[in-house]
C-alpha cells in the first residue's frame, strides 16, 4: 500500500483508479481509505475483506470436491470448520489451508470454473520474471499470515470508502461470497455490482482471454491477462468519463447489472 502511494508521488500522478483482484481488493480498500484523496474509482474483482469469511465459503465448495472424490471423512472437517462460529479467524483460515491442499489436483476446481485449470502454473512458466522473484511472493505471503495483522475484517472500513466502486464476481467464485457482498452494499447502496455467469475467481483470465472483456476507464482500458492471485492495479485515469464494463466479443452480455 505504502509503495503504490510513493509510486503515486513520484510519478506525479494526482489521482488515479484502482483495480483489486482478491486479496488485492483488501489492500485495495485499505488504501483506499487510507488515501482518499489518491483515489478517484474502485473496481474490485471476487475481493475478500474477511480472510475467515472466505475460508469459510470455500471451506463449503471443498466439502463438494471431497464428496466427488468419495472422502466422506475430509468433507465433514470442511463443514465442522465453516459451520464452527467457535473458531478464530486464523484457526479457520489454517484448516482450510490444510484441507485444500488435500484435494490436490481437485483443489483448483476451488477457484477456476473452466477446464483450462493450470492456466496460472503456464502465466507463472511463460513470465519473464525468474524463480527468486515468484519466491518473494510466496514469502511476502507467509510473512503476512504470520503477523496476522491480515485476519482483521474490513466490513467496518466500508462506510468510509468515498469512491465510486464497481464489484465484480465470478458466478462460480467462492471467495467473494455472498455475506461479503450485502455487507459492503448495505453499507455503500450506490455501487454497482456485475456478475461474470462463466466464470469463478479468475474473471479477467476465464472471460478476459476468451470474450476479449476490457475495463475502460474514460479513453484508458485495462486488459491484462497476467494479473494473477492477489493483484491490486492503480491505474491514472485524468478522464472524467467514468468508466464501464464492455464486452467485445460477438455481442452477446456476459454479465447481468
Amino acid at each position: 500500500m505504502e509503495d503504490a502511494e510513493a509510486l503515486r508521488r513520484h510519478l506525479g500522478i494526482a489521482q488515479w483508479s484502482l483495480i483489486g483482484h482478491s486479496f488485492g481488493g483488501y489492500v485495495g480498500l485499505l488504501y483506499a481509505v487510507t488515501y482518499p484523496a489518491a483515489i478517484n474509482r474502485l473496481v474490485f474483482e471476487n475481493p475478500t475483506f474477511d480472510l475467515a469469511s472466505s475460508a469459510r465459503s470455500l471451506l463449503r465448495r471443498a466439502a463438494l470436491e471431497y464428496g466427488v472424490l468419495g472422502n466422506q471423512e475430509n468433507a465433514r472437517k470442511c463443514l465442522a470448520i465453516a459451520y464452527d462460529d467457535t473458531l478464530d479467524d486464523r484457526s479457520v483460515w489454517d484448516g482450510f489451508s490444510v484441507l485444500s491442499h488435500g484435494l490436490d489436483e481437485q483443489r483448483d476446481n476451488l477457484y477456476i470454473y473452466g477446464p483450462d485449470k493450470q492456466f496460472f502454473q503456464r502465466l507463472v512458466r511463460e513470465s519473464r520474471f525468474g524463480d527468486e522473484l515468484w519466491s518473494r511472493g510466496v514469502d511476502h505471503q507467509s510473512a503476512l499470515y504470520e503477523e496476522g495483522a491480515i485476519f482483521e475484517p474490513l466490513m467496518f472500513r466500508f462506510s468510509q470508502v468515498t469512491h465510486p466502486a464497481l464489484l465484480i464476481r465470478g458466478y462460480h467464485d467462492a471467495v467473494f461470497g455472498l455475506d461479503q457482498i450485502n455487507s459492503y452494499i448495505e453499507a455503500k447502496p450506490e455501487s454497482k455490482l456485475l456478475i461474470a455467469y462463466e466464470s469463478g475467481h479468475f474473471v479477467h483470465v476465464e472471460l478476459g482471454c476468451t470474450h476479449g472483456v476490457t475495463i475502460r476507464f474514460g479513453s484508458r482500458s485495462v486488459h491484462d491477462a497476467s494479473m494473477a492471485r492477489g493483484t491490486y492495479a492503480p491505474v491514472s485515469d485524468n478522464d472524467e468519463a467514468g468508466y464501464l464494463l464492455r464486452e467485445l466479443g460477438n455481442g452477446d452480455p456476459w454479465w447481468h447489472n
